[in-house]
């Protein structure tokens, strides 16, 4: 829950609310009985979490993350893919402007499954993801007008010393201070 809670506020881009299980409940008649309130506290500045989230977005496009692409998961996304150095643990926490998810896989008793955040979890969080972003559009987050974006091209790249390889069109975002 705490790192659920973690990635929410990086998807609202610095806006922290509580997270509830139950979100509403109601009668036959569908009479609110039970709703659950949703305050939202600015815990960071917008301008940095809109980088750390752009940041992330590279996981799933060219990073650890690429792999939810050839499962089909077309939605921007941003996330993060973890392993302990022994195997023990292995995660992906990864979230839409819409929707969070984590996926941690590990035993109780603390052994060594050899999975990876990458080969482990990430199909996990793909396939739910897969499904649950039918309910959403596809958009990008919304980013505050502070945070510049620029695609630099292959070229570009190349340029500033990046592989020929490795070098392919991507996004940078920024801000001037």
């Amino acid at each position: 829950m705490e790192v659920l809670k973690a990635y929410n506020v990086l998807s609202q881009l610095g806006e922290k609310q509580e997270l509830h299980i139950v979100k509403k409940v109601t009668d036959q008649v569908d009479n609110i009985l039970y709703e659950a309130s949703y305050f939202r506290e600015r815990v960071g500045s917008e301008e940095d979490y809109a980088i750390l989230v752009a940041m992330m977005k590279e996981t799933l496009i060219s990073g650890t993350g690429a792999y939810s692409r050839k499962m089909g998961f077309n939605h921007v996304a941003a996330g993060k893919t973890g392993t302990t150095s022994d195997t023990r643990d292995a995660w992906f926490a990864g979230f839409t402007p819409f929707h969070v998810a984590v996926v941690w896989l590990g035993y109780d008793q603390a052994k060594p499954h050899g999975l990876t955040g990458a080969s482990g979890a990430l199909p996990i969080w793909t396939n739910y993801m897969r499904e649950i972003s039918k309910k959403y559009t596809n958009k990008d987050f919304d980013f505050p007008l502070e945070v510049e974006k620029e695609t630099l091209s292959a070229r570009q790249l190349e340029e500033l010393g990046i592989p020929p390889e490795k070098a392919k069109e991507t996004e940078l975002y920024f801000r001037e201070d």
